[in-house]
C-alpha cells in the first residue's frame, strides 16, 4: 500500500488499485496538488453536511459512470451515515419519499450542471428549487462541489482507475454536521 499525503488529504492507493494508463505516482505533482487544496477547501464548509456532499458525489458518479468514483463515494457516504437504501435508488430520486425537499433541489441542480442536454428552462426551475434552501453564496459552492466531482471523474475514468479497493480513511470523523469544526 502507497499512502500519499498533499494538504493533509491522504490519498490511499493500494498495490490492486493502481491506474492502468498512468500510474498514481506519474501524475503530475502541482496538478494533484491544485485539485486536493479544492478539496481541503470544500471540506471546510460549515454549512452542509458530509453525508449530503457524499450524497451528491455519488450521485455525480453515477451519471457520468464512474465505476471508481461510484466505489469511493458510495463507501464514504455509508461511513458518514447514509443509508444503502437511498444509494441503491438514486438515479429515482425525484420520485421516492425518503430524500429531502433539499436533497432533491440539490440532486437536480448536479443533473442540470452535469447533463449536457438540459434546457436553459430546467436550468433556471433547478435554480429556483434550490434557492429555496440555500442562498446565491451557498449554489456557488455546491456548484463548485458538482465540478469538482466531474472533473475527479473524468480524470479517474482517463487514468483507468480500477474500482473495488478503495477504504474510507478512519480518522476523519465520522458524521461532520454543519457548524462543527
Amino acid at each position: 500500500m502507497q499512502i500519499s499525503q498533499t494538504l493533509n488529504w491522504p490519498l490511499i492507493i493500494h498495490e490492486e488499485q493502481q491506474m492502468s494508463r498512468i500510474a498514481f505516482h506519474q501524475i503530475l505533482k502541482d496538478m494533484l496538488a491544485g485539485l486536493m487544496r479544492t478539496e481541503d477547501t470544500l471540506s471546510q464548509l460549515e454549512w452542509i453536511d458530509t453525508r449530503t456532499l457524499e450524497l451528491v458525489r455519488y450521485y455525480i458518479s453515477a451519471l457520468n459512470g464512474c465505476a471508481y468514483c461510484l466505489d469511493m463515494h458510495y463507501k464514504e457516504a455509508l461511513h458518514h451515515g447514509e443509508q444503502p437504501e437511498r444509494l441503491h435508488a438514486i438515479e429515482h430520486w425525484a420520485s421516492l419519499p425518503f430524500y429531502s425537499e433539499q436533497e432533491q433541489g440539490l440532486l437536480r441542480w448536479a443533473n442540470v450542471c452535469v447533463t449536457k442536454q438540459a434546457e436553459d428552462s430546467e436550468k433556471q426551475a433547478a435554480f429556483r428549487q434550490l434557492r429555496e434552501h440555500y442562498d446565491e453564496a451557498q449554489i456557488a459552492w455546491l456548484t463548485l462541489v458538482i465540478s469538482q466531482l466531474a472533473q475527479w471523474n473524468l480524470l479517474v475514468k482517463a487514468f483507468g482507475f480500477s474500482a473495488g479497493h478503495y477504504q474510507p480513511a478512519h480518522h476523519q470523523p465520522a458524521h461532520h454536521q454543519p457548524g462543527q469544526q
